[in-house]
């Protein structure tokens, strides 16, 4: 269940950068990225990485995948994870993740109704994200077996959900 594990590990990541992120930045700069959105989504992380499992139909590395480029997209100078743009964030990594993993998959329109926003929305979160990445999708097996060992050691407990 290496979703539940993706959804542990990015609802700490928001709850941590809360602490040094105040809403009042985004009263002043509403829209930072095609990330952000105007507020904050009303489904929670947990259920929206729940949603993606529920309906994507990938391949459970996707989720490894996905993290790790989250990691990459957090670590480009000037961007800021928030409860703002986490969803978007995700969305856009599961996609390029089951894309360039997974040998069957749907069209973006597919994944822009299971992630709730509109065909160019996800088609612009598409090229956002491989812009942010630097086009580098390819995950060595050192970095993946990195990024799986951090999860499992600091969420394993989410597995008993």
């Amino acid at each position: 269940d290496y979703w539940k594990l993706l959804a542990r590990a990015l609802e700490q990541a928001v709850a941590r950068q809360s602490l040094s992120w105040t809403s009042t930045v985004n009263i002043f700069n509403p829209v930072i990225s095609p990330f952000d959105s105007k507020g904050i989504p009303g489904i929670s992380i947990y259920s929206y990485v729940e949603r993606i499992h529920k309906h994507a139909g990938c391949s459970d590395s996707c989720f490894i995948l996905a993290y790790t480029y989250i990691e990459r997209a957090v670590n480009s100078p000037g961007f800021i994870l928030s409860r703002q743009n986490i969803h978007r964030l995700l969305l856009a990594a599961m996609l390029l993740a089951i894309k360039f993993n997974d040998d069957v998959y749907a069209n973006n329109k597919s994944y822009a109704l299971i992630g709730g926003v509109e065909l160019d929305e996800i088609n612009i979160l598409e090229s956002s994200m491989l812009t942010l990445l630097q086009y580098q999708l390819f995950v060595d097996q050192e970095v993946y077996s990195k990024s799986l060992k951090k999860l499992n050691l600091q969420f394993r407990d989410c597995l008993l959900y």
